[in-house]
């Protein structure tokens, strides 16, 4: 990473798919002062959605299309836009499912990578896309972050979501339910609480406490309701303890999101996609990190929302929450303010 003029990360903030909340959502985040002050934030995607989004929530702002970084002016009231080309991407309809909409997802994405691993950029933050649109687009991945890791060469990437002090951690995400009982393993367990334990002691935490969910309602109440926390989690539990984990569980998920929002733990691993997400929406105004890509990456703890779009109804707090996420973490990585 060259060095940097100023004290403010580039923080390249991609716009999602077009048809939804996201040119609302960036319009509403970049429409407060601070973020300028503490940032160089510049939307890739097509400045075409913005104005659309400007126009119906009314802000005195203004969009600034550029085909180069160096163009951008990092001004508060001036929203930097490096284009992807309205040509392609330009006329997707508010609220519906299409091709052209997951390419321009896809798209914003690809150039954002470029960007950070050029080092002109020094942190991506994503609006939701969807994923529908994206494998219409031929998109091989279920989602931005499978993306990102191919498009980065990782080889171990997992979602962090975050809401205040509880942070989450999961053992399996975008498949099936039929799926991620079947992944369910030891080996696999033991790996997200070491990766657990490794990003947790990263962001300054000495000694994470790690909680750790069942599969089965009660934890399998003793092998009552299914034997998967016998076999493969508190195996899992055991010997991330011989390491020096502090790993407690498994436990019943349903309890376990209060244990840890009242402070007991640092962190909890579940075990597939709707445990996290269900608690996570529940509990708050929610960001996500994608842990395991060699790039800094935030994004939303929410989708689309093509019911609302384009209809100054959406809620900008939990995009507000990823910017400065990714502001916090580019400056721990790359520069001190």
């Amino acid at each position: 990473m060259s060095k940097r003029t100023d004290d403010r990360p580039i923080i390249a903030i991609t716009m999602g798919d077009p048809a939804g909340i996201g040119p609302e959502i960036i319009i509403k985040t970049l429409s407060d002062a601070s973020f300028y002050v503490k940032s160089k934030p510049v939307v890739i995607g097509v400045s075409e959605y913005l104005n659309k989004a400007l126009k119906i929530i009314d802000f005195r702002l203004l969009t600034s299309p550029i085909s180069n970084l160096n163009d951008a002016r990092f001004k508060f009231g001036i929203i930097d836009v490096l284009e992807i080309n309205n040509s392609i991407y330009g006329g997707v309809k508010p609220g519906e499912v299409s091709e052209k909409g997951g390419a321009a997802s896809v798209e914003a994405i690809k150039i954002a990578v470029d960007l950070i691993l050029k080092g002109q950029a020094h942190a991506i933050v994503s609006a939701p896309a969807n994923k529908e649109s994206m494998k219409l687009a031929g998109c091989k991945f279920p989602g931005q972050t499978e993306l990102l890791a191919d498009l980065t060469g990782a080889k171990s990437v997992t979602t962090l979501i975050m809401i205040s002090n509880v942070r989450i951690f999961q053992v399996t995400t975008h498949v099936s339910l039929k799926r991620a009982v079947e992944m369910i393993n030891k080996t696999k367990v033991l790996e997200t609480i070491k990766f657990a334990d490794r990003c947790l002691k990263e962001m300054g935490i000495e000694a994470p406490r790690i909680s750790i969910a069942g599969l089965n309602p009660h934890a399998g109440e003793n092998g009552l309701f299914g034997d998967e926390e016998i076999r493969e989690i508190a195996p899992a539990i055991k010997e991330a303890k011989k390491l020096g984990i502090a790993a407690f569980g498994p436990f019943p998920c349903d309890s376990l999101f209060i244990r840890n929002r009242d402070g007991e733990f640092d962190a909890i691993c579940t075990m597939y996609h709707d445990q996290a997400t269900i608690a996570m929406k529940l509990l708050g105004t929610s960001s996500t990190m994608a842990v395991g890509l060699p790039i800094i990456r935030t994004s939303v703890g929410h989708g689309t929302a093509f019911d609302i779009a384009y209809k100054g109804m959406a809620d900008a707090s939990a995009f507000k929450e990823a910017l400065s996420t990714a502001i916090s973490a580019a400056n721990k990585r790359f520069s001190k303010i």
